[in-house]
C-alpha cells in the first residue's frame, strides 16, 4: 500500500481515526481504479487483437485466392503443355514407324538378294560335288 501524507490540518478535523478510515476508502478506489484499468486495457486488448486478427483472416484469404488463381493457371498451362507433347510424341511416333518399315522392307530385300546369293552357290557346291563323285565313279571303275 503506498505511503500517503496526510496534512497537519486535515489530521487535527478528520482525527486520527478518520485519517485511517480516509486513507483506506482512498485504497480500495485505488484498487477499484486498477482493476477499471485492467478491465479496460484488456477490452482495448481485446478488441485490437480481434481487429488484427479479422485482418489476418481477410489476408489470408485473399492470399490463398490469389494461389488458387496461379494454380488453376498452371494446371491450364500444365495441360496445354501435356497436349503439344503428346502431339509431338505422336508425330514423333509416326515418323518412326515410317522410317521402321522402310528399314524392314529393306531388309526384305537385302534378305531376299541374300538368299538368291546362297542358292546360287548351293548350286555351284553340289555340281561341283556332282562333278567329283562323278570323276571318282568313272576312275574307280
Amino acid at each position: 500500500m503506498p505511503v500517503v501524507a496526510v496534512s497537519k490540518v486535515l489530521r487535527e478535523r478528520l482525527t486520527d481515526e478518520g485519517v485511517d478510515e480516509f486513507i483506506e476508502i482512498l485504497s480500495e478506489v485505488e484498487k477499484e481504479a486498477r482493476k477499471d484499468s485492467l478491465v479496460i486495457a484488456e477490452e482495448r486488448f481485446e478488441r485490437r487483437l480481434t481487429e488484427e486478427t479479422s485482418k489476418l483472416d481477410k489476408r489470408i484469404t485473399e492470399e490463398v485466392a490469389k494461389i488458387r488463381v496461379e494454380i488453376a493457371s498452371l494446371k491450364a498451362e500444365l495441360k496445354g503443355d501435356i497436349a503439344s507433347l503428346k502431339a509431338e510424341s505422336k508425330g514423333d511416333i509416326a515418323s518412326l514407324k515410317v522410317e521402321l518399315k522402310g528399314d524392314i522392307a529393306s531388309l526384305r530385300v537385302d534378305m531376299a538378294s541374300f538368299k538368291a546369293e546362297i542358292i546360287k552357290w548351293m548350286f555351284l557346291f553340289w555340281a561341283g560335288q556332282l562333278v567329283i563323285i562323278a570323276g571318282m565313279i568313272k576312275w574307280l571303275r
